[in-house]
């Protein structure tokens, strides 16, 4: 029997260690950097596998435990400059190991099931910034589960749900990984692009392998009529449509045979132009954003859909997330009907995703902990007037002229905190801003908050990641909300 390798113990691995345990795969080991202690939580698991017989090597990354293994599942958490991966690769190129990834499986399984009454659709959601909203959005809308990057598993998605239809959120780490012929052989119903911007430089080795590795989701199928998507208003993301719908169009001008045709459509949204300015530079189905109306044009029919009044989600990020999510609904429902209307008014905020918190002394406190690039933080920043701003967080080195620019701009006040504050104060100091404050942790940027006069929204909108002072975002932002609500309890 073949000896399977999982590296790490997060969630995915834990849940492909179930998977093989599922299909009688008992010949595993996990390796774990980090030490067990650090896995107190899910002590009890740890044990019950051992007692199946799964082996565990905490501590370590000793290269000489591959040494008796055929395969290797690799989790999204490994560098692919570090030292294993990189070793892996080499083994990989030799033909003395293979590897997988979750989404590899997963995908397996969809095709496994493809001509039964299991059979499962899915829709794939990528892009640099509003991932688990758009997920989340689309999965309600759909009456299924978001399953991926958001925390959930893939291969737990029937745990989640009986639904045949699934939505996967997904990163570029896990789609770096992922072999690209899984994608070919069982691709999504519908595949979104929601934007591209620089970000996880610390993984990535550069923009290009960023840009590859999100890519790698979007396939041209001649077995079935699936959709790509892709955000109008990112030029990038533009030019790359046009590319998926010339080859489809150039490959199905030069064949004959009708099986060999290509069935995939591409389509556009867009907040920033409307139909008329659409209709100069592409002919194709859309859904874009026209006096405060989210509107769609499909088979060359426009319709309404709704009113930005009758929607929860606030800024025109989340108006940009919304119009991806219907295009994707509109491949498996009906859009006008009026269950629609009532999933897609009836969706909230994600947590840590522009979340509402409360009002304190005249002061609406929203928690952004989900802004861990930029230009994830600018666009929230550009959803109010003049909020009192904190950010700040892990040095990512990434670049952050555009977000002092919206500082100056439209921040009242600017209150910084972790490892980028120093950074971030000596930019708006070169650009006469004096209007910041360093402060040492949340509870002081609450309180200095509900201190400051004037302004009524106070954003918590990081622009960089956690992990300089947290465990996670969502820690972060947990911490935030336990910040105002301590105010709130005691506002009377």
């Amino acid at each position: 029997m073949e000896k399977v390798a999982i590296l790490g113990l997060g969630k995915t691995a834990l849940s492909l260690v179930r998977h093989a345990l599922d299909d009688d795969i008992y010949n595993i080991k996990v390796i774990e950097k980090k030490e067990r202690d650090a896995f107190g939580e899910i002590e009890n698991k740890i044990k019950f596998l051992s007692d199946e017989g799964i082996e565990f090597h905490f501590g370590t990354q000793d290269l000489s435990l591959l040494d008796d293994v055929s395969i290797v599942a690799i989790s999204p958490g490994f560098k692919p400059d570090s030292e294993i991966i990189q070793y892996i690769i080499k083994q990989v190129e030799e033909d003395k190991l293979s590897y997988l990834t979750d989404l590899d499986l997963f995908l397996t399984k969809l095709h496994g099931l493809q001509e039964t009454v299991n059979a499962v659709n899915y829709v794939a959601i990528t892009g640099t910034n509003g991932k688990t909203t758009s997920s989340e959005l689309c999965a309600h809308l759909l009456d299924t589960v978001a399953v991926g990057n958001n925390g959930k598993p893939m291969l737990d998605f029937w745990s989640y749900s009986r639904s045949n239809k699934a939505v996967l959120e997904l990163s570029s780490f896990q789609l770096f990984y992922s072999k690209t012929n899984s994608i070919h052989k069982y691709p999504p119903q519908a595949a979104i692009y929601l934007n591209l911007t620089e970000d996880h430089l610390d993984w990535h080795r550069d923009m290009n392998e960023y840009k590859w590795s999100k890519k790698k989701l979007f396939t041209l199928s001649t077995f079935k009529e699936n959709t790509l998507i892709f955000n109008f208003d990112d030029l990038y993301l533009r030019q790359l449509g046009l590319e998926f719908a010339g080859n489809a169009k150039a490959m199905n001008d030069v064949t004959e045979n009708p099986k060999d045709q290509i069935k995939t459509k591409v389509k556009f949204f867009s907040v920033e132009h409307n139909l008329a300015e659409l209709n100069t530079m592409v002919n194709f189905d859309c859904a874009f954003l026209d006096n405060n109306e989210l509107k769609i044009r499909n088979k060359g029919e426009v319709q309404s859909v709704c009113s930005i009044d009758d929607i929860k989600l606030k800024g025109k990020h989340n108006y940009s997330n919304c119009l991806a999510s219907i295009l994707a609904a509109n491949d498996f429902m009906d859009i006008f009907s009026e269950e629609f209307k009532e999933r897609l008014s009836s969706f909230k905020a994600v947590p840590h995703r522009l979340e509402y918190i409360a009002s304190v002394r005249g002061k609406d406190f929203y928690n952004d902990s989900k802004a861990t690039n930029p230009e994830s933080a600018i666009k929230s920043i550009n959803a109010f007037e003049t909020p009192i701003c904190i950010v700040g967080g892990k040095n990512k080195n990434l670049n952050l002229d555009i977000l002092i620019e919206t500082l100056l701009s439209k921040a009242a006040y600017v209150y910084i905190l972790g490892e980028l504050k120093d950074e971030i104060a000596s930019l708006l100091e070169q650009k006469e801003f004096t209007n910041y404050k360093k402060i040492q942790d949340l509870d002081e940027a609450v309180e200095l908050s509900l201190a400051y006069e004037g302004n009524n929204t106070v954003l918590l909108t990081p622009a960089s990641s956690s992990f300089d002072m947290f465990k996670s975002f969502e820690d972060r932002g947990e911490k935030f909300k336990e910040a105002v609500l301590k105010h709130s309890s005691s506002r009377l």
